[in-house]
């Protein structure tokens, strides 16, 4: 039963990850096309050519690319924390099942900054 949910909020994390990585490329793509094409008019201030249509693509494919890099490794780094904590909360629903005294009450002994009178 635990490693079925576990499988299923695993891809259901996966599949938002993609789905933010998507949307942060191509955001950062069309801005970024969009951006040299209007600078390319405005410096130009001629007719436009076809190699200004592909410096301004070749630039809104770097950003794509380099937006989809800074978003994945970021997921990467979120998914490991919420993996961590999701971990921590199973061990300790097991730890309070299992003694019948709640984690919070173990932690609180041994953390000297909550006594009282210290």
């Amino acid at each position: 039963m635990i490693v079925g949910q576990l499988r299923g909020s695993l891809w259901a994390a996966v599949r938002r990850s993609w789905l933010r990585i998507a949307r942060g490329a191509a955001m950062a793509g069309l801005a970024a096309f969009a951006v040299s094409e209007i600078l390319a008019l405005l410096l130009e201030r001629s007719h436009e050519t076809a190699f200004t249509h592909l410096i301004s693509l070749i630039v809104g494919l770097l950003a794509a690319y380099s937006t989809a890099i800074t978003v994945g490794i970021f997921e990467a780094v979120r998914g490991i924390f919420t993996t961590i904590g999701d971990i921590e909360g199973e061990l300790r629903r097991g730890y309070d099942a299992a003694t019948g005294t709640p984690s919070s009450v173990v932690d609180a002994e041994h953390d000297t900054s909550r006594r009282q009178g210290a």
